[in-house]
């Protein structure tokens, strides 16, 4: 499997949100709601569970 390289502007576009939310999810700052969970788990190939599990 070839793995893609995708930036949180890109990651944010696909989505419909913004690159500072997207960013803003990733240091923990602030959590992603279900549906857009369900839009990151379709952009990046993987399942959305994964994506909601907390540390």
């Amino acid at each position: 499997m070839r793995r893609q390289i995708i930036t949180q502007g890109g990651l944010a576009k696909v989505c419909a949100t913004s690159a500072v939310h997207i960013s803003q999810i990733e240091r923990g700052g602030r959590r992603a709601g279900r549906k857009l969970l369900a839009k990151l788990g379709k952009a990046l190939n993987v399942d959305a569970g994964l994506l909601a599990q907390d540390d």
